[in-house]
């Protein structure tokens, strides 16, 4: 089976002790999925601002 990139953003943040979900979502009263789409610390360049993605991915299998 196939994980899409959305599946692995979502579960990279399940696994991850940093996550932050961003103040524009908290705002916005959406009741979303936790996602690196939806953290602080994720660019809109689709990027870990921490670097810690590949770690997570590679610790917890997930790719």
């Amino acid at each position: 089976m196939t994980t899409t990139t959305n599946e692995t953003y979502e579960q990279v943040a399940k696994h991850c002790s940093e996550y932050e979900q961003k103040e524009s979502v908290s705002n916005s009263g959406c009741d979303c999925e936790r996602s690196c789409l939806n953290c602080g610390h994720f660019s809109a360049d689709e990027l870990c601002d921490l670097d810690i993605c590949n770690k997570i991915i590679r610790d917890h299998n997930l790719s």
